[in-house]
């Protein structure tokens, strides 16, 4: 085949005539996308989020006000010799995400606690930059779970309920964790009413650990009363026997420092 005899000024004009072209393309469709994005926004105002937007941004600034008057008030509790400047990543990305989340109370309360321990040398060396993403992952019913995992002493008996087939070693798994907080030295004890999705995002964020091939081996016949507690509530089908795994649920050492920072 014979070599084709092609220029490099005739290619370097190819190339500029490609670029051109591949510039006017990509104006045309960023104005299309534009217009577009311009006319679904148009529709979204008369919309309960076009409405809620609205109010939210009208009502940002006294509300965010609101919050900082509140962060201050507990940054004046910290004594004088403890006070010490924020980090900058932390002020400026806690700060933002703050602003976003003035009507989440459990989110503002601890992004709060975020930044005021970001200010406190007792506090300082706990704050990982990770927490505002943590914070950011985390809805009412998971913030009220760790707290009480805490307040209670880190020490909750759990049960996984099982369904075993009968005369088999086949069983399936009842979709829900029992989870119960025993007073030490008592048979009392209080159910915890939890969806399990809380402890599958907490795990997940390295917060908890729930783990079934470990067990408190003291006053172990609490897990026989939490059974005995919750098989009457189980519709058991023919050829089913009901039974259960011992566990717990505690907080991780994450866990422990992030509830310590952002939760108390």
């Amino acid at each position: 085949m014979p070599d084709l005899n092609i220029k490099s000024e005739t290619l370097d004009k190819g190339i500029d005539l490609i670029a051109d072209s591949t510039k006017e393309t990509r104006s045309i469709l960023d104005n299309k996308t534009a217009g577009g994005l311009r006319k679904l926004l148009e529709l979204l105002k008369s919309t309960n989020i076009g409405i809620k937007m609205d109010t939210y941004i009208a009502e940002r600034p006294y509300k965010l006000e609101k919050a900082m008057k509140k962060m201050k008030e507990k940054y004046d509790k910290i004594p004088d010799e403890n006070k010490v400047e924020p980090s900058s990543y932390i002020a400026l990305k806690g700060i933002q995400e703050l602003n976003y989340c003035l009507d989440e109370e459990h989110l503002k309360e601890m992004f709060s606690n975020l930044l005021v321990s970001d200010m406190d040398s007792r506090n300082k060396n706990k704050v990982l930059p990770s927490f505002i993403e943590i914070i950011k992952q985390l809805n009412k019913a998971d913030a009220e779970f760790l707290t009480l995992l805490n307040e209670n002493g880190n020490n909750f008996y759990s049960i996984e309920l099982l369904l075993h087939t009968n005369n088999t070693d086949g069983y399936s798994r009842i979709g829900q964790f029992a989870i119960f907080n025993f007073p030490k030295d008592s048979t009392a004890f209080t159910e915890i009413t939890l969806d399990e999705i809380v402890l599958n995002n907490l795990e997940r964020l390295g917060l908890i650990k729930v783990r079934y091939d470990e067990w408190y081996t003291e006053n172990i016949q609490k897990y026989d009363t939490l059974f005995n507690n919750l098989k009457s509530r189980v519709v058991i089908p023919e050829n089913k026997t009901l039974d259960y795994s011992k566990g717990l649920v505690k907080l991780t050492k994450l866990g422990e420092v992030f509830t310590d920072i952002c939760l108390s």
